[in-house]
């Protein structure tokens, strides 16, 4: 019994000093032989290699463990005693880029890690300098080319100029903060140069009364082509939806006149615009009725748009707000402490206050479509005036046809855009003629809704919009009179016309404030454009006129400047 026990606690120990010396290992890692030392210097990236202070320094381990430390007044930082890993070095000063340095070993020495880091601030003014003055000497060039200036006096404007923004941006945080923030044109950059006091001075020192107002002129004259080309293509994009007569074209342009700059849209907003954000834009940001413009019709159209935008800004907090009175009124119904008529009354009650539709239940996405296309067809049916009740009532038929059909085949129209778009990418690079072109995108609208309507028939090979789907056209041609259909095709070739002179106007206003073309320059781009067509209603139409513009402006067109900044335009169009 005792030799057992003997033997049991023999085994107990071997088992014990086994364990000991297997964990040995483990302690030995944590001598201080096998730690060791991260350490370096920061500095700028100017020649001058300035020490930065006050960096803070992240040290982090490959199993997230971190260190931190801060430069000292020589930029130089050291954390001792780390294990042996792979650590990564993190850099954080405001004002500076962050940068980083990773997979360092520690092999129980020194390790150095030197950072260099990029001032922000100082890059951005410098950014923003290289942008500025050469912007300032384009409109110098201009004013000279209008008014003989002497070599002399440009050239002391031009020095005049940069000395002075280069003070300037390092000086005042003002300029600097409204130069970094500006996101509109070069024309609204000028404009805003020039009201600085000091950018002032230089032009007042060296250019006469009747030169600054000649500038001044420029400048407006620029500005007020801008305004009227936002408020040519809202017309536009609204008639696209309503089907505007001449009359109430000028009225709708007349009521946004003077009121562009509460729709917050700049020429890069208003190249990129649909009509569901022109709606949106102007029910929301304009207090202005079209109740005494358009037909009932029309009107119908409108608030059919307006309220099929999901998150209305005008209603978005409204009904926020009511969802959560409404939660609210449910517990206390749970509760017993009102009834469910009691908690409806209130509720009505609510939304009346708020202006929200008593008991109105929110249509569906395809109610709202189908509501938007049978108002679509109506209106332009109303546009034709046609007095026959026979022929109007034939007409209805067809258009309920069409809704139904449309609505149907409504995926068709993804690839019709996806094939129309790879023909019209080969047009623009030359691969094919206008004529294969139109043939292909005939062929297209056929295969795709499976009607044998020939392209002459319709006039249009483009089943985006409703009113130019194939079936409705060749409802039209069918029930009109050839009378009526021949002033018909004239009222759209009339539209057509108003539509594509628009779009060439906004895109070339568009180039114009970011290039400040002189007169000149203006005329080419104008007459080159004259050449140019789209189809107005499909997407993205302008931008697809810029490019088709962009491709035919020659080398000795513009400056170097204007073409440099032509390119940065077209990049951030695409």
């Amino acid at each position: 019994m005792l030799l057992k026990k003997i033997t049991r606690f023999s085994f107990l120990l071997i088992v014990i000093v086994y364990i000991g010396i297997s964990v040995c290992p483990t302690f030995a890692e944590e001598k201080p032989g096998n730690r060791g030392t991260i350490l370096g210097k920061v500095t700028d990236q100017t020649p001058e290699q300035n020490p930065i202070e006050e960096v803070r320094i992240n040290i982090i381990a490959s199993d997230n463990k971190r260190y931190t430390v801060k430069t000292d007044t020589n930029g130089e930082y050291k954390i001792d005693n780390l294990p042996e890993g792979l650590y990564t070095v993190f850099s954080h000063k405001d004002g500076y880029l962050p940068t980083s340095k990773k997979s360092l070993v520690v092999k129980g020495k020194e390790t150095f890690v030197d950072l260099k880091l990029s001032n922000w601030i100082d890059t951005a003014k410098q950014d923003r300098i290289n942008k500025i003055v050469p912007l300032l000497n384009h409109i110098t060039e201009i004013m000279a080319k209008r008014h003989n200036l002497d070599k002399t006096v440009i050239d002391t404007l031009h020095q005049s100029t940069r000395e002075l923004i280069e003070t300037t941006m390092k000086h005042d945080n003002k300029l600097f903060n409204y130069l970094t923030n500006f996101t509109g044109s070069n024309l609204h950059i000028i404009e805003g140069l020039m009201s600085h006091p000091d950018i002032k001075e230089i032009f007042t020192k060296h250019l006469s009364d009747t030169q600054l107002q000649d500038y001044s002129n420029f400048i407006n004259a620029g500005q007020h082509r801008k305004e009227q080309a936002i408020v040519n293509q809202l017309t536009v994009l609204l008639d696209q939806e309503v089907f505007l007569t001449p009359d109430q074209r000028k009225k709708i342009s007349q009521l946004l006149q003077s009121k562009t700059d509460k729709l917050k849209l700049t020429s890069n907003n208003i190249i990129r615009l649909d009509s569901q954000e022109a709606v949106d834009r102007i029910s929301q940001n304009l207090n202005i009725s079209l109740n005494e413009v358009l037909t009932k019709t029309q009107m119908t159209i409108w608030h059919t748009m307006v309220d099929m935008k999901p998150n209305n800004k005008n209603n978005q907090g409204l009904e926020m707000f009511f969802a959560r009175t409404k939660a609210n009124l449910d517990r206390a119904v749970k509760a017993g402490r009102m009834t469910e008529k009691e908690a409806e009354e209130q509720l009505d009650t609510l939304k009346k206050q708020l202006g929200l539709e008593p008991n109105a239940e929110k249509l569906t996405p395809q109610e709202y479509m189908k509501q938007l296309l049978e108002a679509k067809l109506a209106a332009h049916a109303d546009a034709l005036d046609i007095h026959n009740r026979q022929t109007s009532e034939r007409l209805t038929l067809a258009a309920q046809g069409v809704v139904q059909h449309y609505l149907e085949t409504k995926d068709r129209m993804a690839i019709y855009r996806e094939g129309e778009a790879k023909i019209m990418e080969a047009f623009w690079a030359k691969e094919i003629t206008k004529e294969q072109a139109d043939k292909q995108l005939g062929d297209l609208t056929e295969k795709i809704w499976g009607e044998n309507i020939d392209y002459e028939d319709t006039g249009k090979p483009y089943a985006v919009d409703i009113v130019n789907h194939p079936l409705y056209q060749k409802a039209i041609k069918d029930v009109l009179s050839e009378d009526l259909y021949a002033q018909y095709n004239a009222q759209q070739v009339e539209r057509d016309a108003f539509h594509q002179q628009v779009i060439r106007e906004v895109v070339v206003t568009y180039i114009d404030t970011q290039l400040l073309l002189n007169d000149a320059q203006r005329k080419q781009l104008e007459v080159i454009a004259e050449d140019l067509t789209v189809q107005p209603s499909e997407k993205d139409a302008p931008m697809k006129l810029f490019y088709q513009l962009y491709h035919r402006i020659e080398q000795d067109m513009l400056s170097l400047w204007q073409h440099k900044q032509l390119e940065l335009i077209f990049g951030s169009v695409l």
